[in-house]
C-alpha cells in the first residue's frame, strides 16, 4: 500500500481573532444588552433541525433531552463555569460603556465566511452550535473593544500603518481546481484519454476513482472545498494551472517517483485575480487591529524578556506557524493574552455567584477574591482557561475558532473544514 499522500496546501484558514472567544471558553446566551439569554450550548438549546429526536438507532430514537442530561454529565462542571463567566464579561462590558451589536456579530461571521467552508454550513444548519458560535464572538468583540478603549489613532497614522502592511491585506490570485489520482500511469492514461475525447465527464471520472479501491483514486475531487493562493501551491501545480482557463484540463503529470509516484490529473474549476485590498471598506476592521497591536506593545514593553515587540512578534508567529498558516491577527491575540487574562480576572472581583445547586456548588470557591497574581507569573484564567488564554481542555491560543475548533479555522468539534470533503489541491515537493 502506498504511503499517505502529504499535501502541499492546507485546506484550513484562520478564523482570525477568535483566541479571545477561546479564553472565555463555552459561554451561554446574550441579548443585545449583552446579559444572559435563554439556554444552549452543551447543556441546552434546539438543534440545526429534526425536533425533540436528534438520532435513530435500529427504529429506537434518542430524544433530545437524552443528549442533554449526556452531555451535562460529561461537562456540566465546565460549562456552568464558563456561562458564569460570560455572564461576569458581559456585566463588566455593559459597566464600561461597550456593546456589542447583533449586525457586529453578524458581520464577524460574514466577513469569514469565505476563507472557512465550514462556517458556511453552519449558519445554513443554524441550530445550538451556531447560537453557541454567535456567543462567542459577541464575547471576543466585547473583550477587544474593552481592551482598546483608550486607545485612540487618526485616519493619517492609521493609513501610515496599514501602507506598511498591504501585502497582508491584498488578496493575492487565487484558484479552485479539481483533481483526479490514480496509482498507475496505465489508469491515469485511460483516464486522460477519455477526457480528451469527451466521453466521460471530469465529474464521472472523479466519481469512479473514489468508488476504487485504489487509495490515491479515493481522494480524487471534483472541486477543492475553498480557493487557494495560486503561491500556496507547490511549483509543479502552479505552473500547469497559469496557462488554464475556466473548466481547462491540464495534461496529465507525476508526484513522486518509483513506488510512491501517484498520477494526477487537474482541472481549473475558477480562478480570481488579484486584488488591492480598499483602505476605506477595511477601515473599522483595521482600526480594531491598529487598537490591539498598541496594546500587545504596552504588553511587550512592561516585560522585559520581550521588550523588543518586532521580536517577540516574530517569534511568535513563527511558533505559531508550526500548527499552519496564521494572520496577523492572531499573532497580535496570542501577544494580547496576558491582557485578556487581567481583564477576566478583574470581572470577577467583587462578584456575588450563588450556585444553589449541590452538584456544582463547590465551584463558588472559585469566584472568591484572588490571590495577586506573581511578578511574571499568571493566574488560571476564568471559565478553567489554561493561564495566557488558552482553551479549556488544552487548545491552543493564537486563532482558535470559535466553538473549540483547531487552530486556522477547523470546524467547531474539531472537524477541519470540508471534513470528509477531497484533500487539497496538490501534494508537496
Amino acid at each position: 500500500m502506498k504511503k499517505a499522500i502529504k499535501w502541499g496546501y492546507r485546506v484550513n484558514a484562520p478564523l482570525a481573532g477568535a483566541a479571545l472567544a477561546l479564553t472565555l471558553g463555552t459561554i451561554g446566551g446574550c441579548n443585545k444588552s449583552g446579559t444572559s439569554g435563554g439556554s444552549s450550548g452543551i447543556i441546552g438549546g434546539g438543534g440545526g433541525g429534526g425536533g425533540d429526536v436528534v438520532a435513530n438507532v435500529n427504529g429506537q430514537a434518542i430524544s433530545r433531552e437524552e443528549l442533554r442530561t449526556a452531555a451535562e454529565a460529561t461537562a456540566g462542571e465546565q460549562t456552568l463555569q464558563q456561562l458564569i463567566d460570560y455572564n461576569l464579561v458581559m456585566q463588566k462590558a455593559k459597566a464600561a460603556g461597550v456593546e456589542v451589536s447583533d449586525p457586529e456579530v453578524d458581520k464577524f461571521l460574514e466577513d469569514r465566511k469565505e476563507e472557512n467552508p465550514e462556517l458556511v454550513k453552519m449558519i445554513e444548519n443554524g441550530g445550538a452550535q451556531l447560537e453557541e458560535l454567535r456567543r462567542r464572538v459577541r464575547s471576543q468583540v466585547a473583550v477587544d473593544k474593552m481592551l482598546t478603549k483608550d486607545i485612540k489613532v487618526t485616519d493619517a497614522e492609521l493609513q501610515k500603518w496599514f501602507e506598511k502592511r498591504r501585502a497582508s491585506y491584498d488578496k493575492p490570485e487565487q484558484v479552485k481546481i479539481g483533481i483526479i489520482f490514480a496509482s498507475t500511469k496505465t489508469r491515469a492514461d485511460i483516464l486522460e484519454k477519455q477526457l480528451k475525447s469527451k466521453t466521460r465527464s471530469f465529474k464521472e471520472l472523479v466519481d469512479e476513482q473514489k468508488k476504487t479501491k485504489d487509495a490515491a483514486g479515493q481522494q480524487s475531487s471534483e472541486a477543492i472545498p475553498k480557493l487557494a493562493p495560486l503561491s500556496t501551491l507547490d511549483a509543479k501545480t502552479a505552473a500547469l494551472i497559469k496557462p488554464l482557463k475556466e473548466g481547462d484540463i491540464a495534461p496529465m503529470t507525476t508526484f513522486g517517483q518509483g513506488p510512491q509516484a501517484v498520477h494526477a490529473i487537474i482541472r481549473l474549476v475558477e480562478r480570481q485575480a488579484a486584488t488591492k485590498a480598499d483602505f476605506a471598506a477595511l477601515k473599522p476592521e483595521l482600526e480594531m487591529e491598529y487598537k490591539l497591536e498598541q496594546v500587545a506593545r504596552q504588553e511587550a514593553k512592561a516585560n522585559p524578556q520581550t521588550a523588543n515587540f518586532d521580536k517577540t512578534k516574530a517569534e511568535t508567529k513563527k511558533m505559531l506557524e508550526q500548527q499552519g498558516p496564521v494572520t496577523e491577527r492572531q499573532v497580535i491575540n496570542t501577544l494580547n493574552r496576558a491582557a485578556v487574562q487581567r481583564l477576566l480576572t478583574e470581572s470577577r472581583e467583587g462578584a456575588k455567584v450563588d450556585i444553589p445547586d449541590k452538584s456544582y456548588v463547590h465551584l463558588a470557591d472559585a469566584y472568591k477574591a484572588a490571590p495577586a497574581m506573581p511578578d511574571g507569573g499568571a493566574m488560571m484564567a476564568p471559565g478553567g482557561a489554561a493561564p495566557g488564554g488558552a482553551a479549556p481542555g488544552g487548545a491552543a491560543p493564537g486563532g482558535a475558532a470559535p466553538g473549540g475548533a483547531a487552530p486556522g479555522g477547523a470546524a467547531p468539534g474539531g472537524a477541519a473544514p470540508g471534513a470528509g470533503a477531497p484533500p487539497p489541491p496538490a501534494p508537496a515537493k
